[in-house]
C-alpha cells in the first residue's frame, strides 16, 4: 500500500526501483495472481466440457427416452409390470435432462443462471431435478427386484410381478421422493454477504442456520439413500439372476420346445435389459454422488473439473439406457419398429399371416386353414390318396 493509499501491482512490488517491502507482501500479491490464473483455466475447461460436449448427450437423451415412453405406453407393454418401471424411470429421466442439463448447461454457457433468477426458482428447479432423480433411480431398483421375482421365482410370478402393484410400488417411489425433497423450500435461498447487508452473494445458497445441513448432512442422507442402498439392491439382485441364468438345469429347461420356451426367452430378454441399464447406473452414477460428499473438504479447481465430467457422466448413463434396451431386447425392438414406422400391431399380424401363408406354413387366420393357398382338409385327402398316410 502506497502512502496515498492506492494498491501497489505486482509489477511496481518486484521492481527494483520500488520501495523496500516484505516477503509476505510479495508472497500475497503472487498468490492472488496465481489463484485467478487457476481459476480463469478452469472456468476454461469447465466451459468447454459443457458447451461443446454436451449438446450431442442431450439430443440423444431426450429423443432415446421419449422414444421409450412411448414403446412402454403401447399395448402390450404398458399391461406388464416391467414395462409400468421403464415407463416411469424414463419419464423421470426426461425430467432429469429438462430441470437439471438444461439449466446447468444455460449457466455453463454464460446465458441464464436458472438458480440465480430468485431464491424460489432456484427452490423449484432443485426439487423438481432432485426428486426426478431419485424416481428414476428407484424405478430401476424396483426393476431388478421385479426381474429377480421373475427369474428366480417363477411360480411367484403371476402374483408378484403384476401390473397393479408395479403402479403402486411406482406412486410410492414418487411420493417418497417427493417428500424428501420438501426441504428443498426452506434450506435454500438467498445469502446475503453479512447480516446487516442487502450484498447478495447468491439466491441458490444455504443460509443459517441450514448451512451445515446442506454442507454436511444432506450429501450424506443422499448417498446412503440413492446411491448406497440402490447399488446394494441392484448388485445383490443381478448377482442372483446372473447365478440362476448360468446353472446348468436352466439351460437343459430353455432347450425344450413348446410355449414354455418362448416365455423363458421373453423373461431372460428383459432380465438382459435390466442388466444393462443396472450395469450402466453403477459405473456412470454412483462416482457423481461420491463427490457430492466431499465437495465442503476438497474445494477448487480439480474439484470443479471433476464434477463437471462426472455430472455428464450421470446423463450419459440415461442417454444410454435406450440402447442398451434396443440392444437387449429383441421386443423392444419390434415395438420400435412399429412405432417408427406408423404401423400397429394388426398390420403386423396380417403381414405375418400373409408370409405364412405364401410359404407353405401352417396359418391360424380364421375357420379355414390354408397351406399354401390350398385348405388343409383337401391337402389331406390328397395326400392320403396318393401316399397312403391318414395324416400329415
Amino acid at each position: 500500500m502506497q502512502p496515498n493509499g492506492r494498491l501497489m501491482s505486482l509489477a511496481e512490488v518486484t521492481s527494483p526501483s520500488a520501495s523496500p517491502v516484505d516477503d509476505e507482501t510479495v508472497y500475497a500479491f503472487s498468490s492472488a495472481s496465481s489463484s485467478a490464473s487457476v481459476d480463469q483455466r478452469t472456468r476454461g475447461v469447465e466451459r468447454l466440457i459443457w458447451v461443446y460436449c454436451s449438446p450431442p448427450i442431450f439430443v440423444l437423451g431426450i429423443i432415446g427416452n421419449v422414444l421409450t415412453v412411448l414403446v412402454t405406453a403401447r399395448r402390450p407393454t404398458r399391461s406388464t409390470s416391467s414395462g409400468v418401471y421403464l415407463l416411469c424411470m424414463s419419464s423421470a429421466a426426461i425430467g432429469v435432462y429438462l430441470f437439471g442439463f438444461l439449466a446447468q448447461w444455460l449457466r455453463a454457457g454464460d446465458f441464464v443462471d436458472v438458480t440465480e433468477l430468485g431464491p424460489w426458482s432456484c427452490r423449484f428447479n432443485k426439487f423438481l431435478y432432485y426428486s426426478c432423480g431419485d424416481v428414476a433411480i428407484w424405478a430401476l431398483s424396483l426393476l431388478n427386484v421385479d426381474r429377480l421375482v421373475a427369474v428366480c421365482l417363477p411360480l411367484r410370478k403371476a402374483d408378484v410381478c403384476t401390473k397393479r402393484r408395479a403402479v403402486v410400488c411406482s406412486v410410492v417411489v414418487i411420493i417418497v421422493s417427493v417428500a424428501k425433497n420438501l426441504h428443498l423450500f426452506w434450506t435454500k435461498g438467498t445469502v446475503y454477504v453479512d447480516s446487516s447487508s442487502d450484498r447478495v452473494i447468491s439466491h441458490c445458497g444455504a443460509p443459517e442456520p441450514h448451512t451445515r445441513f446442506e454442507k454436511f448432512v444432506r450429501p450424506w442422507i443422499v448417498f446412503a439413500f440413492v446411491t448406497a442402498l440402490p447399488v446394494v439392491v441392484i448388485i445383490a439382485c443381478n448377482t442372483l439372476i446372473i447365478r440362476r441364468l448360468a446353472r446348468p438345469g436352466d439351460r437343459i429347461q430353455h432347450a425344450r420346445g413348446g410355449g414354455r420356451k418362448k416365455k423363458k426367452k421373453t423373461t431372460t430378454m428383459t432380465t438382459m435389459m435390466c442388466l444393462g441399464a443396472s450395469l450402466s447406473f453403477i459405473f456412470f452414477s454412483a462416482p457423481s454422488i461420491i463427490l457430492v460428499i466431499l465437495t465442503p473438504y476438497y474445494p477448487g479447481s480439480p474439484y470443479d473439473i471433476a464434477k463437471a465430467v462426472n455430472n455428464l457422466l450421470v446423463y450419459v448413463n440415461y442417454a444410454a439406457n435406450f440402447f442398451l434396451y434396443c440392444l437387449g431386447g429383441r421386443a423392444f425392438r419390434s415395438h420400435l419398429r412399429r412405432l417408427l414406422l406408423c404401423r400397429g400391431r394388426a398390420h403386423f399380424q396380417r403381414r405375418r399371416t400373409t408370409n405364412s401363408s405364401s410359404s407353405g406354413r401352417y396359418t391360424r387366420s380364421g375357420k379355414q386353414e390354408l397351406i399354401g393357398g390350398t385348405t388343409l382338409k383337401s391337402y389331406r385327402s390328397n395326400s392320403s390318396s396318393s401316399t397312403g398316410l391318414s395324416n400329415l
